[in-house]
C-alpha cells in the first residue's frame, strides 16, 4: 500500500481526460437460437450456398471511448466514460420446399455511460501502473431483427429469452476491468484495459471490451 507521504498527490495530477479505441465481443448472443427454431420448423440453414452478404459476419465491433476522471489518492481513481461500439451482425438464409427462403439478419449496439472506481494494488508512482476498476453503468443496447428486410418479431417465435426485441433497450448495470497505465514522460499516460459490462441496456447481453487509450494529467 503507497505511503502516507507518496499518497499526497500534486495539484497538477490529480485530473486526467483522455480516448480510447478498441475491440468488443457481446456476450450472451448465441445465433444458434435461431438456427434451432428454423430447424425445428422444417427448414435448413443454406447460408452458404446463397450468399447475398456484402460483407461478412460480424461477431466483433470497433468501440470508441472517451473517459475524465479525479485522483484523490494515488492509490484510487474516480473515473467517468463514455463508450460507443459499432455493429454486431450475422445474417443467415434459411430454405423450405413449401415455405421458399427466409433471410434473417441479427444486428446489435451499444452505448454506455459509466461511473467507476480504480484501485491500484501496487505503488508505482502517481496514476501509474497495474489497475483494478469496479462500477456501473447506464447503457443503450439497439436490436434489430429482420425477415426479408422486414422487422420480425422476436416474442411471436418464442426466441424472447434469447434474443432481445427490436428497439432500443434502456438500463443499468454493473462493470469490472483490468488495465495498466503508462506513464509516457511529463503528463501523458498511454493505457491498456479490459472491462466487462454486464446487462446491456438493461438486457440480459453484456460486452467485453479491450482498448488502448491516451490521456492528460493536469
Amino acid at each position: 500500500m503507497a505511503t502516507e507521504e507518496a499518497a499526497t498527490i500534486p495539484a497538477a495530477e490529480r485530473w486526467y481526460a483522455g480516448a480510447a479505441i478498441g475491440i468488443a465481443s457481446l456476450r450472451g448472443w448465441d445465433p444458434s437460437a435461431m438456427d434451432s427454431y428454423y430447424q425445428s420448423n422444417g427448414y435448413v440453414n443454406t447460408s452458404n450456398w446463397f450468399d447475398n452478404s456484402w460483407m461478412g459476419d460480424s461477431r466483433a465491433a470497433g468501440e470508441l471511448k472517451v473517459y475524465g476522471g479525479y485522483r484523490p489518492r494515488d492509490f484510487l481513481d474516480i473515473e467517468v466514460g463514455y463508450s460507443a461500439t459499432g455493429d454486431w451482425e450475422t445474417s443467415d438464409t434459411y430454405s423450405n420446399f413449401v415455405s421458399g427462403r427466409h433471410e434473417v439478419h441479427q444486428r446489435f449496439s451499444a452505448k454506455a455511460l459509466h461511473v467507476s472506481a480504480s484501485f491500484r494494488p501496487i505503488e508505482h508512482g502517481y496514476g501509474h501502473g497495474l489497475f483494478l476498476k469496479a462500477g456501473v453503468h447506464a447503457s443503450e443496447l439497439k436490436a434489430m431483427t429482420t425477415l426479408n428486410g422486414q422487422p420480425m418479431d422476436i416474442n411471436a417465435i418464442g426466441l424472447g429469452d434469447s434474443i432481445p426485441s427490436n428497439g432500443t433497450h434502456k438500463g443499468g448495470g454493473t462493470l469490472f476491468g483490468i488495465g495498466f497505465d503508462f506513464r509516457t514522460g511529463g503528463a501523458a499516460v498511454v493505457r491498456l484495459e479490459w472491462n466487462r459490462y454486464n446487462r446491456l441496456g438493461g438486457t440480459s447481453f453484456g460486452k467485453n471490451s479491450l482498448d488502448a487509450g491516451f490521456h492528460v494529467n493536469f
